[in-house]
C-alpha cells in the first residue's frame, strides 16, 4: 500500500483548483485515491513560513513540504509510544550484545580468580592444601599430636568410669 500526499499552496497562476478533488490531475491514479489524502493548507507560523519560502514555489517546495510533515508525524508517533517494532527490535539487539560483551568480560575475570586461587589452595607443588596436609600427617605433626593426646586421656577417662561403677 503506497500512500501518497498531495499538497498544493493555491497560485492565481495555477491551472486548476487547489482544492480540485479529482485526483487525476494530481497526478496521482484513481486506484490510488483511497491512499490519498489532499491537503490545503495556509500556515501563519513565522517560522514555518520562512522555511517553505525559502524554496521556489516548484516541486522541490512540494517535496520539502511532504517531508516536514513527515518528519512532523514521526517523531509525533513516537512521542505518543507508537514506535516502530524495527526500532525496539534494533535496540534489543543492541542491549543483549552488550550484555552478551559484559558476560563475557566477567567470566573471563572469574575464571581468572577462581583458577589462580585453586592453583594457590590445590598446587602439587606449593599449594596450601598439600602444605597443610603435610602438616597434620607428618612425623609429630598436628594430627599425630591429637591422636596421642587423646590415647593419653582414655585411659584416665576409663579409670573414672570403672571406679564409678
Amino acid at each position: 500500500m503506497n500512500i501518497s500526499t498531495a499538497i498544493f499552496v493555491p497560485e492565481a497562476s495555477a491551472e486548476f483548483s487547489a482544492c480540485d478533488p479529482n485526483p487525476d490531475r494530481l497526478g496521482t491514479s484513481s486506484d490510488d485515491a483511497e491512499d490519498a489524502v489532499h491537503i490545503d493548507l495556509w500556515f501563519r507560523d513565522r517560522d514555518v513560513v520562512t522555511a517553505i519560502n525559502a524554496h521556489p514555489e516548484s516541486r522541490r517546495r512540494t517535496d520539502y513540504i511532504r517531508t516536514a510533515i513527515r518528519i512532523g508525524i514521526l517523531a509525533l508517533q513516537q512521542a505518543q509510544g507508537r514506535i516502530d517494532t524495527e526500532s525496539v527490535r534494533n535496540e534489543g539487539d543492541r542491549l543483549i550484545a552488550a550484555l552478551e560483551n559484559r558476560l563475557a568480560q566477567y567470566q573471563d575475570q572469574l575464571r581468572s580468580v577462581l583458577g589462580g586461587t585453586l592453583k594457590e589452595y590445590f598446587d602439587p607443588n606449593d599449594g596450601r592444601f598439600t602444605e597443610r596436609v603435610e602438616r597434620l600427617i607428618k612425623q609429630d605433626g598436628d594430627l599425630e599430636k591429637v591422636i596421642r593426646t587423646q590415647m593419653e586421656l582414655l585411659p584416665l577417662s576409663l579409670r573414672k568410669r570403672l571406679t564409678a561403677r
